[in-house]
C-alpha cells in the first residue's frame, strides 16, 4: 500500500472513486483500488503489481498528475534523476495483475543518454555533460 499525501486528498479526496487509473508514458494503463480510512488515501490492491512491474525501488522518483475522475499521469524517475523510457505498448491485451490494457510491441530500445559536449570551462573531475532524453 502506498499512502496519497494529505494536502492532495485535502483538495480532491471528495472526488476519489474506489478504482484509480494509473497510465505511464508509454500508454500502458493500470488500475489501482483506493482505500479510504477517514480522511487517508492508500493505493492499495494493484498497487504492488504497478511498482513490481517497473521494477521501482527505494530511491527512484514518481511524479503524479493528476487529470480528474481518479486518472493519474505517472512519471517514473530512476536514482540518477533520469525518467525511465518503458517500452512502448499497444491496446488489446491483458496485463500482469490481469487488467484489460496494452501489449508490448518488438521495438528496440533507443540509447537513453545523449552527451552534449565538454563545458567550458571544465571542471576538474569532468569531461562531458550528459542529459536524459
Amino acid at each position: 500500500m502506498q499512502e496519497i499525501p494529505k494536502k492532495f486528498v485535502k483538495k480532491f479526496g471528495n472526488e476519489l472513486s474506489t478504482v484509480a487509473t494509473l497510465t505511464v508514458p508509454n500508454s500502458r494503463v493500470w488500475k489501482v483500488e483506493l482505500m479510504k480510512d477517514g480522511r487517508k488515501f492508500w493505493f492499495r490492491d494493484g498497487w504492488n503489481d504497478f511498482v513490481e512491474y517497473h521494477s521501482i525501488t527505494t530511491g527512484y522518483f514518481l511524479v503524479f498528475r493528476y487529470g480528474k475522475h481518479s486518472n493519474f499521469h505517472v512519471l517514473i524517475f530512476d536514482m540518477s534523476a533520469c525518467e525511465i523510457q518503458y517500452p512502448h505498448y499497444c491496446v488489446g491485451q491483458k496485463n500482469d495483475n490481469n487488467k484489460s490494457t496494452l501489449h508490448q510491441n518488438a521495438i528496440e530500445d533507443e540509447d537513453s543518454l545523449e552527451i552534449i559536449g565538454s563545458l567550458t570551462p571544465k571542471p576538474p573531475a569532468f569531461d562531458s555533460a550528459f542529459e536524459c532524453v
